[in-house]
C-alpha cells in the first residue's frame, strides 16, 4: 500500500538464521530486505539501503549489521534448532497468522510442549481496543498517530506489542519522537 516497500530485518535474529530465510524477500517478491541492528545509526542505515534499493531499481537482501551476521548464519546453533524444532504456522501481533512461520517442538521433544502437556490451546490475539500497532508495524502510521500512543499507551504501562521494549517502534518513538508532546 506504500510507495516504498522493503523489509528491515532484525539483526540479533540473523547472527543465528543468516540471510536464507529472507532471500525470498527480493527473489519472490522483488522487495529490499535489510538486515540491521536496533541503535539508531543501524536503523537509518537499514532505512538508507532500502530507498538506494528503491532508487536503484534493484531489490536485494544486504546486511548493514557489520561482521556479526554471516550468510550462513552460526551453522552450530541452526544444526541443533533443526533437532529441536519444526516449522508450524504463527500469529504475528498485530499482522495475523503467517504460515510456517513460527518453531514448534518435534516429537522427540513433545514431552517438553507445554500446549500438549497440560491441554493448552492459543487464542486468537486480538489487539486491545484502540490500539494500532499492525498499522505501525507495517508502516501504514507512525506512532502518534494511534490514539493511545503517549496516553494510555507508555512504556511503564504498555498497551500494545509496539511499546513493550526500547526496541519496539512505539517505545524508540516514545523516547527519541520531538514532536506535539500532548
Amino acid at each position: 500500500d506504500l510507495r516504498l516497500s522493503g523489509f528491515l530485518l532484525p539483526g540479533h535474529v540473523c547472527v543465528i538464521l543468516g540471510h536464507a530465510p529472507f532471500r525470498f524477500l527480493p527473489e519472490k517478491y522483488g522487495l529490499p530486505g535489510v538486515i540491521a541492528g536496533f541503535e539508531p545509526d543501524q536503523i537509518l542505515l537499514g532505512l538508507a539501503e532500502i530507498v538506494r534499493q528503491h532508487e536503484q531499481g534493484a531489490p536485494a537482501l544486504r546486511s548493514v549489521y557489520g561482521t556479526a551476521v554471516k550468510k550462513e548464519g552460526n551453522t552450530k546453533a541452526l544444526g541443533l534448532l533443526e533437532e529441536v524444532f519444526r516449522h508450524r504456522d504463527a500469529p504475528w501481533r498485530g499482522i495475523g497468522t503467517i504460515p510456517d512461520s513460527g518453531l514448534g517442538l518435534r516429537k522427540a521433544y513433545e514431552s517438553f510442549d507445554a500446549e500438549k502437556r497440560f491441554s493448552l490451546s492459543l487464542l486468537p490475539g486480538a489487539p486491545p481496543a484502540g490500539c494500532r500497532c499492525g498499522e505501525v508495524l507495517t508502516g501504514k502510521i507512525i506512532p502518534p498517530e494511534c490514539p493511545l500512543f503517549r496516553s494510555a499507551c507508555t512504556p511503564l504501562s504498555p498497551v500494545g506489542p509496539c511499546m513493550v521494549s526500547g526496541e519496539g517502534t512505539c517505545g524508540a518513538y516514545f523516547r527519541f519522537y520531538k514532536g506535539d508532546r500532548s
